[in-house]
Order: C-alpha cells, then structure tokens, then sequence
C-alpha cells in the first residue's frame, strides 16, 4: 500500500532518516550527498546535518524525491509543492538535528517556462508543524541588478574575514553569491559558492572568520579539512553564524550511517577540487578589466530612440529590395542578423552570449530556440535592463571573468 502523506512516523534518529532516504535514492542516478556544519561564537556545531540531491534527466527522475516525502511523513502542503515543481532540473531533502527535534527541507531547483531561468525554492518544516516557503536566488559578483553585496549583508564582526574570501580571484572570475528570502522577502542568509571545493583551513578568509568568532583550538580538527562548497553566513540580528557546506557524488552503496556518508564526502569532494585545481592551473591568468561599460550608460529611453524597441545593439541585415528602409524594415533587418545564426546555434541547448547589450537577441534565442542562456554585459546599466525583463545575466568583462560551467556555444555579435 502507498504511504499516506503525513501518516509516516517521525525518524528516530538521524540514521533512520538517512536509510530512508537511502531507501529511494539509492541507485539512481545522479545522486549528490551533502553534509554541514555551523560555527558560532566560541564553538563549532558538528551535529547531524546533512542531506541529498537528485538530478533530473526524465519523466520520473524525481519520483524517489516524492516517495522519500512519503517515507519521512512531509506535509501536504510540501508534496504538492514537489509534484507542482515546473520544468524540475535538481531536487533535494536535507535535515538538521538539533535541540527542537529534527528540521526538514525540500529543495527545488526548476526553470521559469518563459525565459528558461533558474528559479530556487525550499521549504522547510518539523514534524507536525507547519511549512515554511523561502526563495534563493543566484547573482554573480559582484551584485545583484538592485546593487546589493554580499558585505552589505554580513554581521559586522565578520566583515572582514568575507571580504578575504572575495578577494579569491576564482571566486569572482566565475562564481557569485546566493541569497536566502523568507516569505516577506527578508534576507536570512547570504551564501558564497566556491565550486573548486578548497579545504577549509587552506582558505585565509575562514581562518579569519574562525578568529572573529573565537573558535577554540581544540576544535579546529572539526572545521579545517572539511572541503568547502559553500559559505553562508545567517543575516539579521542576534549571534553571527557561519555554515560550511560540503558536498560530492555517491559512490557505491548508500552510507550505513551519517559517519560514513560525511567521510565519503569529504573524500569525494577533495577529488574533485584537485580535478579542478588542475583545470584552474591550465587556464592563461585573467586581464585586468577595462572600465568601458560606462559608454553604454543612460536612460534606456534614449538608446530606444536610436535602436529601436527592440534594442539590438548590432547592425543590421537589408534584403536588396529594402533600398531606402523605414523603421520596420530597420527593425527586420535587426532580427535578421539574429536569426541568420540560427543553423549555428543548438536548439535546446546552453548559449553564453558575450557582450548582450540590452538582451535583443538574448531573448530571441531563449523564445525561438528555447535555449538555456546566459548574457555578460559590462555595463550597469544593461545589466540591470537585461536583469529587469527577467532574462539570465551577468555584470563582468569577459577579459577578467570566466565562463561559469559548461556552455553549447558561445556567441559574440560583433
């Protein structure tokens, strides 16, 4: 019989939760385990945090995440959310064990059906209690179109020990920041992504956190070889916390218990950051930036007049008939520069689009070819234009950044 939402028991234990996720997750593909751990002030909280993730790749990749729900008795509320999830790509269930009893997530990673972006959503809830619904959202350094930064964010205290960590050249040629939003739109956290997983003591800026927040000596071996995946440090008032996420694929058989799956993860996650280092030593060293964005700054009403309402920031392509061309044979010979690069680009597949201007064709190519795309723009202004429709964008010089992960084809319109 299929268990009734809600009428699961409540885990014991943090090894119960673990076989009964095992119990569904084990096997398939895909699979990602992740464990944290959380400094305060003057102490170091190595409890039983951890959790799993599963990758999309079919019409029921994700059921085990929906019967893993069952198994640990979510709320109705949660199970719908899973199953409601639009053009799912990633999905995960954590837990924290700590004096309250057992804390749930569910994470849910899909895509917007219209623009194709990355849409994050968890929640969160007890055993018996209600969920709560939070928003993450992704945003490459240096800020969000809104201007935020991450320094704007953090307790005092540990200001300067994240701003060692930004320093990392890594970090701000590829990678960026995660924001956590509750209901009210209110930032409860603010999350460094380190994708080369460093090992925690070999990072200055943690060190230096460790310091600001008076961990003991003692305590060291707790936090110093753990590779690093992510950061995030709590926003609000009240005690500063730091978490230090790690996470890596599985391998074999499910972990018998939590002391075995945070093993196998740090294990496989320092493999993986040598593989990486490795690829960071191959790369030639970045350029400096050069401070040509400002070009492009202004109302974008004024470059509406000059480009038109599509704001395609490229010449244009004339049939020979179109001789003496009025606005709407400028504005179809615009799109047809665009679309000319069709037969080139992979419908369906992952386009970075150096120098977007204002996102002209960077639209096209999202609602024509429904390609998963990313623009770089070295203008504020653009940026925050492009980011303002919705579309995916990064504010950079494509000198000083790197392309963040695997891409189809990368396009350069002139």
């Amino acid at each position: 019989m299929a268990a009734k939402i809600g009428a699961a028991p409540s885990p014991a234990s943090a090894n119960d939760v673990l076989a009964r996720l095992g119990a569904e997750f084990d096997g398939a593909p895909g699979v990602d385990l992740e464990f944290s751990l959380r400094l305060r002030p003057g102490r170091v909280e190595a409890g039983d945090r951890f959790g799993a993730w599963l990758d999309g790749g079919g019409p029921d990749a994700f059921a085990p995440v929906a019967r893993a729900l069952a198994r640990l008795g979510a709320p109705a509320a949660v199970v719908d959310a899973q199953r409601r999830d639009a053009l799912p790509v990633r999905q995960g269930i954590a837990v924290a064990f700590d004096g309250g009893g057992p804390e749930f997530r569910l994470y849910l990673h899909g895509r917007e059906p219209a623009t194709l972006a990355d849409r994050y959503v968890a929640w969160r809830w007890r055993p018996g209690g209600e969920p709560r619904r939070l928003r993450y959202a992704f945003h490459f350094l240096p800020e969000t179109p809104s201007g935020v930064r991450p320094l704007d964010l953090v307790d005092a205290r540990l200001r300067a020990g994240f701003a060692r960590l930004l320093d990392d050249e890594r970090l701000r040629q590829g990678s960026g920041f995660w924001l956590r939003e509750g209901a009210d739109g209110s930032i409860e956290q603010v999350d460094l992504a380190l994708p080369w997983c460093p090992v925690a003591g070999t990072l200055p800026g943690l060190v230096a956190l460790a310091e600001a927040l008076g961990l003991p000596a003692e305590a060291s071996h707790l936090w110093r070889g753990v590779p690093v995946r992510h950061v995030a440090a709590r926003v609000g008032p009240g005690e500063p916390a730091v978490t230090l996420y790690a996470s890596a694929p599985v391998d074999g058989a499910w972990p018998a218990d939590v002391g075995e799956l945070r093993d196998r993860v740090r294990r496989g996650a320092r493999a993986f950051g040598r593989r990486v280092a490795r690829l960071y030593r191959s790369l030639p060293p970045a350029r400096r930036a050069r401070d040509s964005g400002g070009f492009y700054d202004g109302a974008v009403s004024t470059w509406a007049a000059v480009l038109g309402p599509g704001l395609h920031y490229h010449a244009g392509l004339f049939e020979p008939t179109e001789s003496e061309p009025d606005d709407a044979a400028m504005d179809a010979a615009l799109r047809r520069a665009v679309t000319q690069l069709y037969p080139f680009i992979p419908a369906g597949g992952r386009i970075y689009d150096v120098g977007c201007g204002w996102g002209g064709p960077l639209a096209m190519w999202i609602r024509d070819l429904r390609c998963r795309a990313l623009g770089l723009t070295n203008s504020r202004s653009q940026f925050r234009h492009v980011a303002g429709l919705g579309l995916p964008v990064r504010w950079g010089d494509a000198e000083a950044t790197l392309p963040p992960g695997h891409f189809d084809c990368i396009v350069l319109l002139e």
